[in-house]
């Protein structure tokens, strides 16, 4: 029975990460992957969502790294309250998680995004892309993560994003 339990913990450790429990990022390639290829196959929309909180440097420097580790812990959460049963969260860096969202246009992204951040309690940088056409897995998170790093340059300036957050997502 030990054994068994084991067995399946480090199954789920494979593909999850241990501190959020949201998927990976190697599972992260694998459903993106899958996720282009099969917008692309229909012809239907899909869209990529990044982020990456802006302070948890801040958080860990000034309160230790266990109130970073329960920061994030609270970034999953946020992202299992808010996404759609037939999206996917994955934590795909240190504090950079990622929503692939299929069948979603510009105008829902942005509403998951936002839905995200109003309940994430962090301040965070948002990058959206998405696939319309033949796109592939590479240009969709390069564009969404240059989104993201547009959106943390302006916010660094002090600069608002306009209300269609339009230098702020990219369609590929």
């Amino acid at each position: 029975m030990y054994a068994a339990e084991q067995f399946e913990q480090m199954r789920f450790l494979a593909d999850h990460d241990p501190l959020t429990n949201l998927l990976n990022r190697r599972s992260f390639v694998q459903h993106l992957d899958a996720e282009v290829a099969r917008s692309r196959r229909y012809a239907r929309p899909l869209a990529l969502v990044i982020f990456d909180l802006d302070e948890l440097k801040t958080v860990n420097d000034t309160q230790g790294h266990t109130a970073g580790d329960e920061a994030l812990k609270r970034v999953g959460d946020a992202l299992r309250a808010t996404i759609r049963s037939g999206d996917n969260a994955f934590r795909i860096g240190g504090d950079e998680f990622a929503v692939i969202v299929p069948e979603a246009t510009e105008r829902d992204a942005h509403a998951a995004a936002q839905r995200i951040a109003d309940e994430l309690q962090l301040a965070a940088s948002f990058g959206v892309a998405i696939c319309e056409q033949d796109c592939d897995a590479g240009t969709l998170l390069r564009e969404a993560d240059g989104a993201m790093y547009r959106m943390k340059r302006r916010r660094r300036s002090g600069a608002l994003r306009n209300a269609e957050g339009d230098d702020l997502s990219a369609v590929v």
